[in-house]
């Protein structure tokens, strides 16, 4: 059987994390030391939200296959109670300061009524929310309702759910190609509308499905692990280089970095975990209470530092507090919120296995 904690995707959700941050980032100026690596990191550190899309279609999905094969069914109840504790209250307790934070900056009572319902709701993805980074949350949430029925339907017919999953990676290609080829760019219409991202989700449960279904067969791939790896960073040299506004960015390249996904999640997975990163594998347990509260830290925290970002001096300050205050930031809400949540779901609905 699989180990029930996996800290190389753990590590990996830390860096998908700070990709974010550092594409939430201000651009770097001219002459900022590795101007080009800096750079590249603000215009591509939008994959890390690709990343964690695979990773949640591994990890969740696998949370029924589990259930599957240890007691011949799934519970859609108990999935979406024990999802809820998990994502519901995090994001609630976000919501509720970013709801408060707003009035009494004296906002549009009826826009931030309407804002602050589109994020509790998971519609983000489609109505203005009160945070433009929320939407990948709506994107998964939308999955995970899906999800139970669909597995249901899939798991008694042997190689459905690969077929399956290969169905959505082309059905998603090309409604991004026909998206692209109608309307002109717009984040709202081209990024994040649910049916056309899915194809990150449903590749992790593809790779879930294998790795559960035989485990010591995927583990032979245990020499090639830091192939795969070199692999998935590869594959998104063309994401650094390229805007996401270009069009085969947000069409094909959409597909690509859900593959260069693939590839580290995998690596991450058969590559001995060295125990110099356990930090890293600390942090990314928690990574989603550091994703909620990065664009807090970032919007509310950065505009009152000394400075300008387009200076030396200025953009390194931003640069160190934007990340080092959205991880501590993170872990603090995590630890008030997030893990006491989880502990309250734990105990009063415990996973089956």
């Amino acid at each position: 059987m699989p180990p029930s904690r996996l800290p190389g995707l753990d590590a990996l959700r830390t860096v998908a994390v700070v990709l974010v941050i550092g594409h939430h980032l201000p651009p770097p100026p001219a002459d900022w030391p590795a101007y080009g690596l800096f750079l590249a990191w603000h215009r591509g550190g939008w994959v890390g939200v690709d990343l964690f899309f695979v990773l949640s279609g591994f990890l969740v999905s696998g949370l029924l296959f589990t259930e599957f094969r240890a007691t011949g069914r799934i519970s859609p109840a108990r999935f979406y109670v024990r999802r809820w504790w998990r994502i519901y209250p995090p994001l609630l307790y976000l919501t509720v300061i970013s709801t408060v934070y707003a009035l009494a900056l004296g906002g549009d009572v009826p826009d931030i009524r309407r804002r602050m319902w589109a994020e509790l709701l998971f519609v983000q993805n489609f109505v203005s929310g009160l945070w433009l980074h929320t939407w990948s949350l709506a994107v998964e949430e939308h999955f995970y309702l899906l999800l139970p029925p669909t597995l249901w339907l899939l798991l008694r017919r042997r190689g459905a759910v690969l077929c399956t999953a290969g169905a959505v990676g082309f059905a998603c290609l090309g409604l991004r190609v026909l998206t692209a080829t109608l309307w002109a760019y717009n984040p709202a219409t081209h990024v994040y509308p649910t049916y056309l991202r899915l194809d990150g989700l449903w590749l992790g449960v593809a790779l879930s499905y294998l790795y559960h279904g035989d485990h010591a067969r995927i583990r032979r791939w245990a020499p090639w692990s830091v192939v795969l790896l070199v692999a998935g960073v590869a594959l998104l040299v063309p994401v650094y280089l390229v805007p996401l506004d270009a069009p085969a960015i947000y069409t094909v390249g959409f597909t690509v970095s859900a593959l260069a996904g693939a590839f580290l999640v995998v690596g991450a997975l058969l590559a001995p975990f060295p125990s110099v990163l356990q930090p890293l594998a600390t942090i990314g347990a928690l990574s989603y209470s550091i994703y909620l509260w990065h664009m807090p830290v970032l919007t509310w925290v950065l505009p009152w530092l000394p400075g300008s970002p387009t200076t030396v001096a200025g953009f390194g300050l931003r640069l160190g507090v934007g990340v080092a205050g959205s991880i501590v930031v993170g872990l603090v809400m995590a630890h008030a919120v997030e893990r006491p949540a989880l502990a309250i779901r734990d105990r009063w609905w415990p996973a089956r296995t």
